[in-house]
């Protein structure tokens, strides 16, 4: 690229947000410069950290046409002149967008078959695991923990009871470190005393019994079983909820109908 006279005014960035979408805070703050005459050029790396999103690159470089702001990039030769040079552009635009699309296919494809050989894909692991070389492994006290609420779920003890009783003992739900959006700050979640709904996510996670949900559907996994799978179906059946439920039947009866009637 030739010397330019140009001055640097302002720096943006998007780190961790996918160029796939428009909802950036770098990106509309670009937006924002272009609409208030801030800037005269805009040097990029790559086009696609504009937008790799055709509609959303094309209504931009409308935008610029409009305010009469220059697009560079470091890597790629725009031409901006003449219809043969605007068309050389979109078609860039649209292989880029192409491009992503078929490494959302590929990644979906090679994820559904890492999925039906059994195989971990990642991503917080549940209560009673850990990872280890990309695979689901026991963990200890954990899974000692995960066992004793399948075991007494099966034995028809309330959920507000195990609830109760785990509160006693000072046991808590899992602790994960979340990564925070946009960012590479790390934050602490989990660690909290055990609600009924977090009991019904555990008894009705098939990874308890050896399998793995993934896209709609349940597979064997290689991970090894916490629960046999006959508690863990004992589990899930004591939890269901019956068909004559007589709480809908009361509201029903009920000139009043209080949501929260009748639940413990």
């Amino acid at each position: 690229m030739e010397a330019e006279h140009w001055v640097l005014t302002l720096t943006l960035e998007d780190v961790g947000i996918s160029g796939a979408t428009a909802n950036r805070p770098g990106f509309q703050r670009l937006r924002q410069a272009v609409i208030a005459h801030e800037i005269d050029v805009i040097v990029v790396y790559n086009t696609d950290r504009i937008s790799r999103d055709l509609a959303d690159f094309l209504n931009f470089l409308e935008l610029l046409k409009k305010h009469s702001v220059r697009l560079v990039s470091v890597t790629q030769k725009l031409d901006f002149t003449g219809a043969m040079g605007e068309f050389h552009t979109i078609v860039q635009a649209a292989m880029q967008q192409f491009e992503r699309k078929r490494t959302v296919e590929r990644t979906r494809d090679t994820m559904m078959e890492r999925a039906l050989k059994g195989m971990f894909n990642g991503g917080h692991p549940p209560l009673g695991y850990k990872v280890a070389s990309n695979a689901l492994v026991e963990d200890g006290d954990e899974a000692k923990v995960a066992l004793r609420i399948f075991t007494a779920a099966a034995s028809r003890v309330p959920l507000l009871d195990i609830a109760e009783a785990l509160d006693r003992d000072k046991v808590r739900t899992k602790v994960r470190l979340c990564k925070v959006k946009g960012s590479q700050e790390k934050v602490r979640r989990g660690g909290l005393k055990f609600r009924t709904d977090h009991l019904v996510q555990i008894i009705r996670n098939p990874v308890y019994k050896g399998c793995l949900r993934w896209s709609g559907g349940v597979h064997k996994g290689r991970h090894k079983a916490i629960v046999p799978p006959e508690l863990w179906e004992q589990a899930n059946r004591a939890i269901a909820k019956p068909i004559d439920d007589p709480i809908p039947v009361a509201r029903v009866k009920d000139r009043y109908h209080h949501l929260l009637k009748g639940v413990a």
